[in-house]
């Protein structure tokens, strides 16, 4: 590697900067910032990899997505050129190019799905850039706390905008959801998910605040976390306060049950790092017992503040319009299931198969369905890949569990977060959304970071020491 000096927190915090720009425009939906990012990801991105080289933690993750990430493209860009075999057993497409002497793309607008390879590449380079630069930090954590600072940040801007700027988004006439909460997202379910995955992160930085006890941290230690533990509190209440006037019933129901999942997973970290702290409570029934009352009363506080959310779901039920279209998404899978119709061809699509039953004002543009539309625009290799990913997933998080001892937890906050996000992708696009996607992947950069073992550098101040007593005791040399 070059022995040019550039200090790898400098590049960390350019690479935030992105990310944070990423969320800001409207969730990155034009094509123009989209265009940006990506060339300004791949340039740092190149710099750190010519620098200081591959990933050290987690080197076949890297290679992984670096081998998904080119396939897809590469299936991509195929379903754009002319083949010489019949497209589909849909006759409606294929009278469609009769008539209009197409060319025999699989794509049915060709145009359309090379513009929109720009919201796949950006979550996956930001992904790959992302092991880069966090790998270089002895911080473990860093990331991800700079990641769940934004999300307070911005949390605390949309509770301002929706208080004292009603009817504006970004200094903009609000067209759509001006009942909801909606920070610098357009749709009120991308910013559910968004405030979701950052009080996550949230929770688990003030739960890290509340390690240093009297019996394992010096008092120097122990003053030094009142400051982080306040401003996790605030940041954590605005978050929570966000995620609820969205009223989004799928992102704050998620949200929800990842909360309950993770909850007993902090009462058992406590009890295995302090394990005297109650002194009735040391047998595993006992324990067991105290992390379903912690995870009892987490949820329980959580539904408190729903009611208005809760009226709605219950108002509305299953009355929705993306209910009544996923049996035409399916039967549009069901004729292109092989070669798919096109990345990013979803609206013309659906267009032909739409029933006249589910009304005829609406315009949809997305399936309501990630997983559905998938399928439908890259065909059978959707379902095989996203497995692949998931899979290569929980393997990562499963590790980080049984390797890391104090810092287990951060590979069940990744399980928690992809029971948020990926659930919501069932009923909802907010992965989709470009600048969403682009937040999400680099936090699993981070998590992929932490589930990974570091050799930590020595001490040299009093921040550093913070951190480095929330790390575990490693031996020297990387343990995969």
């Amino acid at each position: 590697m070059l022995s040019l000096r550039i200090s790898p927190r400098l590049l960390l915090y350019i690479y935030y900067g992105l990310i944070v720009f990423s969320v800001l425009p409207f969730g990155l939906v034009d094509i123009l910032p989209q265009a940006l990012i990506l060339i300004l990801m791949c340039i740092l991105g190149g710099i750190a990899v010519v620098i200081y080289g591959p990933p050290e933690r987690g080197q076949w993750i890297f290679g992984a997505a670096l081998a998904v990430f080119s396939l897809t493209v590469l299936w991509i860009i195929f379903q754009t050129v002319e083949v010489p075999f019949a497209l589909s057993d849909d006759p409606l497409w294929a009278g469609a190019r009769a008539m209009a002497a197409a060319a025999k793309t699989i794509s049915v607008e060709p145009a359309d799905t090379l513009a929109t390879l720009l919201q796949f590449a950006l979550p996956a380079v930001t992904f790959l850039t992302g092991l880069i630069v966090a790998d270089r930090s002895q911080d473990d954590q860093i990331m991800i706390r700079l990641l769940a600072s934004a999300a307070g940040i911005l949390a605390i801007y949309g509770l301002y905008q929706f208080l004292f700027l009603p009817g504006t988004l970004l200094g903009e006439a609000k067209t759509a959801y001006r009942e909801s909460l909606t920070a610098t997202f357009v749709n009120r379910n991308t910013n559910a998910t968004f405030f979701g995955l950052g009080l996550l992160m949230q929770l688990t930085l003030l739960f890290d605040s509340f390690l240093f006890k009297a019996d394992n941290a010096s008092r120097e230690l122990q003053k030094g976390a009142t400051l982080p533990r306040l401003y996790y509190c605030v940041i954590s209440c605005a978050t929570f306060a966000a995620l609820l006037l969205t009223q989004s019933r799928a992102g704050i129901f998620l949200t929800a049950l990842a909360i309950l999942i993770y909850t007993p997973f902090l009462a058992g970290q406590w009890l295995w790092i302090f394990p005297h702290s109650f002194a009735r409570l040391d047998s595993i029934l006992s324990r067991i017992a105290a992390m379903i009352v912690a995870a009892c009363l987490g949820t329980g506080f959580f539904l408190l503040f729903t009611s208005k959310t809760m009226l709605r779901a219950n108002i509305q039920g299953f009355d929705d319009a993306r209910f009544c279209i996923w049996p035409d998404v399916i039967k549009a899978t069901s004729d292109n299931w092989l070669f798919g119709t096109g990345f990013g061809t979803f609206r013309t699509v659906f267009s032909g198969y739409r029933d006249s039953r589910c009304g005829i004002f609406n315009i949809f543009d997305r399936a309501h369905n990630t997983y559905l539309e998938g399928f439908l625009t890259l065909g059978v290799i959707f379902p095989i890949l996203a497995s692949l990913v998931l899979a290569a997933l929980l393997l990562t998080f499963w590790r980080g569990y049984r390797n890391r001892k104090r810092s287990r937890h951060y590979a069940v906050l990744g399980l928690a977060t992809t029971i948020l996000v990926w659930g919501h992708a069932l009923v909802d696009f907010s992965i989709q959304i470009p600048g969403f996607s682009v937040f999400y992947a680099a936090f699993l950069s981070g998590i992929v970071c932490v589930c990974y073992k570091h050799t930590l550098a020595p001490v040299t101040n009093k921040n550093a020491a913070l951190h480095k007593y929330n790390n575990d005791k490693i031996e020297p040399g990387l343990i995969y």
